[in-house]
This record gives C-alpha cells, sequence and structure tokens, in this order.
C-alpha cells in the first residue's frame, strides 16, 4: 500500500543553461526550444567534466544534463551534469556542419 509520500520518478532533461541564480538557487535551462525553471536544493549534486562543484561554476549557454523531479508545477533537480561527453559531443557534432557549403 502506497501512502501520501510515495516514490516520485526521476526525470531528466538535456538543454543549455539560460540564467543561474546562485542566491534563489534556481536554473533557466532551454529544453527543446522552451525556457524551463528548475529549483536546486542544496543537497543537488552539480558535476562539471566528472568533477563536483558549485552552482556557482555553472555559467550560461553550458549544455547540461538535469535529473530532476516533478512536483505539481515545480521542477527539482537531483543531479546537473554539465557538459556531459554525450551532450557535448552531439552538439560539437551538430555545430560541426556549419561551415560547410550547401548547395
Amino acid at each position: 500500500m502506497q501512502g501520501p509520500h510515495r516514490m516520485a520518478r526521476a526525470l531528466y532533461s538535456v538543454g543549455m543553461v539560460h540564467r543561474v541564480d546562485t542566491v534563489n538557487r534556481e536554473l533557466s535551462v532551454f529544453v527543446d526550444g522552451a525556457l524551463r525553471c528548475f529549483d536546486v536544493p542544496v543537497g543537488c549534486t552539480v558535476i562539471l567534466h566528472g568533477e563536483p562543484v558549485k552552482l556557482r561554476m555553472v555559467l550560461p549557454r553550458d549544455r547540461v544534463r538535469i535529473t530532476h523531479l516533478n512536483r505539481g508545477d515545480l521542477r527539482i533537480a537531483r543531479t546537473i551534469e554539465v557538459q556531459p561527453e554525450q551532450v557535448a559531443g552531439r552538439a560539437a557534432l551538430d555545430l560541426s556542419g556549419l561551415d560547410q557549403p550547401t548547395g
């Protein structure tokens, strides 16, 4: 029997950082063209190139993968991976075709 505190399913989002609010611990990220805001609790793990860092090290335009929970309209970050290899590599591939002549 599940009580009122049943386990929420963890989700993930991949996108580009728009704004970092270190005072209110909020992160705004463009995910699939839409701006999404995430609450970043004190216990949230922030990883930059495989190393744990502080939230203040996350910068606008960084590519991130965020594992989070949804509670109503609130998105609560559990883990923030900055520049994870699969995201950074895919972005490099997407950008590599920009300097190719078309036609």
